[in-house]
């Protein structure tokens, strides 16, 4: 996860070198993060269908064997953009498989206490988020070579190919489906046929679409519309990252003390208005704080999400971490991409406001949540709230 976290951080200070060295106009921007997020659904796809937990070690082998001979393939074949783009679908495919499958690995194992272990596990992606702007400053300002990025993120993951299919480092193996006591709280339900889980799809949807959309366009707009320079951009995102961090780890630890459907709903409402000030914001400090404290909001809502679905299906988690997943996986290809064509037609001082306006959707879906939840409620129906 710190190594995925790391290649996410980094890519709207990436995009911003990305336009440079291909000469990309502003509606062609969005390009790589489609082709990337085309990749993470197809893998998070293939995940809710496949997962088995006895078949664990072999997707985590394949999928983190295939991210590395991408990463160090980017290098040397990087000089087309075209062919650039389809290695950003295959980085994606990798990307969306692994994560999706230690997340559904995470759910089997910790069925009682998933939204705490959730946010343990996606502690060390906010963590490789925070690290993946700065290890680009560092790269650009001593190379001068974005690509160099992958290279390097590769080696870091090396471990990872030779550590996932040995025996006696994970017990992967054993029927967990007989280990189910939170089916005597949880009132199973079929999620095709649930309210709840469409509602929790759209809600990830949304978020996705916001997190990744931030932290790539923000770096762009502070350069063309604030003439701020590249390291300005990486270390707003770099703090928005760090804010992750610190949000993840304090919900951790006091996950069962706060209200889960509420929490949901002021982390939503606070981010648009705060992704919305750091658009208006012309002094740095000012950026900073907003960027931060946008993070520190959004930072619980990702792995809740998961946990709440997961919580209410656990005879499906594999499916549910998948079609979750591949919810937020249709955001994160489709928000930023659909942000170059519109900042292209209105400019990009307006276009990064469809942000903010995320944001406020998403909490509209939220509240429609937690409504539903009382209503459950009042008919005597057990939920995770």
């Amino acid at each position: 996860m710190l190594t995925m976290g790391m290649l996410n951080g980094a890519l709207g200070p990436l995009l911003v070198e990305i336009c440079r060295f291909y000469r990309l106009e502003l509606a062609d921007v969005g390009l790589p993060i489609l082709f990337d997020g085309t990749g993470y659904l197809l893998g998070t796809v293939i995940v809710s269908f496949v997962w088995k937990i006895h078949r664990a070690r072999f997707f985590l082998s394949f999928s983190s064997l295939a991210l590395l001979f991408v990463l160090v393939g980017i290098l040397p074949l990087h000089g087309r953009f075209g062919v650039f783009l389809v290695l950003l679908f295959l980085l994606g495919f990798s990307f969306g498989f692994l994560t999706v499958g230690l997340d559904a690995l995470f759910s089997e194992i910790y069925q009682k206490n998933q939204a705490k272990y959730l946010n343990i596990l996606h502690f060390f992606f906010g963590l490789g988020s925070f690290l993946g702007p700065l290890l680009t400053v560092g790269i650009l300002r001593w190379m001068d070579r974005w690509v160099m990025f992958y290279f390097l993120v590769g080696l870091c993951h090396l471990p990872l190919v030779m550590i996932f299919p040995r025996k006696k480092s994970y017990r992967f193996t054993g029927d967990f489906s007989k280990k189910r006591s939170i089916e005597d709280r949880v009132r199973l339900m079929d999620p095709l046929n649930s309210f709840v889980f469409w509602v929790i799809l759209l809600a990830m949807f949304l978020h996705l679409g916001i997190e990744v959309s931030f932290s790539a366009w923000v770096p762009l707009f502070l350069v063309n519309i604030r003439n701020l320079s590249v390291t300005t951009g990486s270390y707003a995102v770099s703090l928005f990252w760090l804010a992750f961090l610190i949000g993840r780890a304090l919900y951790a630890r006091l996950s069962h003390r706060i209200d889960l459907s509420l929490s949901l709903i002021i982390g939503a409402g606070g981010a648009a208005l705060l992704t919305g000030v750091t658009f208006l914001g012309r002094e740095p400090y000012l950026i900073f704080m907003c960027a931060g404290c946008a993070g520190l909001l959004l930072s619980c809502i990702y792995p809740n999400l998961l946990a709440l679905g997961g919580g209410f299906f656990p005879r499906h988690v594999g499916f549910i971490m998948g079609t979750i997943s591949a919810s937020g996986g249709i955001g994160y290809m489709f928000f930023p991409w659909l942000i170059g064509p519109v900042s292209q037609y209105f400019g990009l001082a307006r276009g990064v406001f469809m942000i903010p306006a995320l944001g406020l959707a998403m909490m509209g879906i939220l509240t429609v949540l937690r409504w539903s939840e009382r209503e459950q409620s009042k008919r005597g129906d057990t939920t995770l709230f």
